[in-house]
């Protein structure tokens, strides 16, 4: 973990910085890593704002780019490279508070990203459900319209934003089925989606094994990837509605003719 080293006795720093242990990255900052998020705000004056805070904490977000909080005192002083969110509020460190940083990607983003980052914030504890029903009650008009639509039981972005765009199927996120949990469920199609993490011949041969249990269980699996639901969204869209047709057809003909019944359904 990248950790900014302050306030250590200069022997010790001196010593560290000899062995290559800590790296200067500014006046008064050092490091433990040369890639250190808060380099491009370092002696500006400025913080890591919007998303680009939360993602300094875990938080998933979209890839837009270096997000910079300016106080308005900054005003005339050069500026990082970025998109500036400029506010009251002086830079204490190296990135504005969570609440702040929120607000910001409430204003900045899209609302299915910006509801995505929320669940994340909240999944990870770094926004906790105190801080989130305040915001909402204080800042009702633009954080609060979202309330409804955030859910902090998803496990990544990709897990929101399938979940809002399907939304008229009334997904349901991280369902438990037998020893099985899957992403999504829409009736019996369970919706997997698979980010870049999953990899490997083990979970390779574990994902067939468990989508093999839970189609005897009488349920169709379908998986996704980061690239069809970020950016061809359309086609998970139409594999899913059309499983879910072709599911609806099935119960009504083994509801007719329930001798017809399949194993596992």
């Amino acid at each position: 973990c990248s950790t900014i080293c302050r306030l250590i006795p200069q022997s010790q720093l001196r010593a560290a910085l000899a062995r290559g242990e800590v790296f200067r990255l500014h006046r008064g900052w050092y490091s433990l890593t040369t890639d250190h998020p808060a380099l491009p705000v370092l002696g500006s004056g400025c913080a890591l704002g919007c998303i680009s805070a939360l993602r300094a904490l875990g938080v998933w977000t979209p890839d837009t780019g270096l997000h910079v909080h300016v106080p308005r005192s900054n005003s005339g002083r050069r500026l990082p490279d970025g998109v500036l969110h400029w506010g009251r509020t002086p830079a204490h460190g190296w990135l504005v508070s969570v609440p702040t940083a929120i607000r910001q990607a409430v204003s900045c983003l899209e609302t299915e990203y910006a509801v995505a980052v929320i669940d994340s914030a909240l999944h990870q504890g770094v926004l906790s459900a105190q801080q989130w029903t305040l915001m909402c009650h204080v800042h009702e008009q633009s954080v609060g319209r979202l309330r409804h639509l955030v859910d902090r039981r998803a496990e990544s972005g990709l897990e929101s934003l399938t979940r809002l765009r399907l939304v008229a199927l009334h997904p349901q996120l991280q369902v438990e089925i037998g020893p099985h949990r899957v992403d999504l469920l829409v009736g019996r199609i369970c919706i997997e989606l698979d980010g870049f993490a999953h990899h490997g011949r083990d979970r390779f041969d574990a994902d067939r094994r468990r989508d093999a249990n839970l189609v005897s269980r009488g349920y169709q699996v379908l998986h996704f990837s980061y690239e069809q639901v970020k950016y061809r969204f359309s086609e998970v869209e139409i594999a899913v509605y059309a499983a879910v047709e072709a599911d609806r057809r099935k119960q009504d003909i083994q509801r007719l003719f329930p001798q017809n019944r399949t194993y596992g359904s």
